[in-house]
């Protein structure tokens, strides 16, 4: 026979996995988060963008600060950055045991082609993001030119309200040669534009959600894989 311990931790667990069961777009809607779909079927919070929600999962994940599991976590992390407060776990049970959490569903966005917009702010001067990649990422000239040589990355000019500031574009391709998506990379520091990194890291809109950017380095013989394209580079150099 189970002892008094045993089963409290068993209705514990229980209770624990019911509030991990609630929709979490619900509860993420409930605590006011505004979301947009993203590609490959998330959803991220429009005032930040690496905070992505996975319905299929019922789980979320907050990438610039390597945060997030399920609805007890999202309730305790927004909460704490909307209010300065982190609530305790019994108010955060509390919070998810009386609110109405009803299912929410998502609409799929109609999916648009991927449009270059930054094409006519391209530029051929290379020198700003030369210097950022040299003296803040430490890629030396030889790979920054087999890059830009590829046509696989180019700087712009990027336009927000009144705000214009010098970016990398690390472009995505089809294997027909068509340009599907990209990423920007921001060269100056700029913490009141982009007070989470200091820098612009996005991704290009209508981005095809599963392509990315590559280089071929002579005959290829094994693929290496990176989370972002400056760390692809810095593997090209080791």
């Amino acid at each position: 026979m189970a002892n008094t311990y045993d089963l409290i931790s068993q209705r514990i667990e229980a209770q624990r996995q019911k509030l991990i069961a609630i929709d979490i777009v619900a509860v993420a809607s409930s605590l006011g988060l505004n979301l947009k779909q993203g590609s490959g079927g998330h959803l991220y919070w429009d005032e930040h963008d690496s905070f992505h929600i996975y319905p299929q999962t019922n789980t979320f994940r907050w990438w610039s600060r390597s945060m997030g599991t399920n609805t007890i976590d999202l309730v305790q992390v927004i909460q704490e950055e909307l209010t300065g407060k982190k609530p305790s776990f019994r108010e955060t049970v509390n919070f998810l045991e009386t609110g109405q959490f009803e299912s929410v569903t998502v609409t799929p966005v109609v999916r648009e082609p991927f449009k270059h917009y930054l094409a006519p702010y391209e530029h051929h001067n290379f020198d700003l993001g030369r210097q950022y990649l040299k003296e803040e990422r430490g890629l030396s000239d030889e790979t920054i030119d087999f890059a830009l040589a590829s046509g696989s990355m180019s700087s712009a000019t990027l336009k927000k309200g009144d705000y214009f500031e010098p970016v990398i574009i690390f472009k995505s391709f089809a294997e027909d040669g068509r340009m599907i998506g990209g990423s920007l990379q921001g060269i100056v520091e700029n913490k009141v534009q982009h007070p989470e990194r200091g820098r612009l890291k996005q991704i290009m809109k209508h981005s095809d959600g599963l392509a990315g950017f590559h280089l071929d380095v002579g005959t290829p013989k094994r693929l290496v894989f990176s989370e972002a394209p400056i760390d692809l580079s810095l593997i090209m150099i080791t």
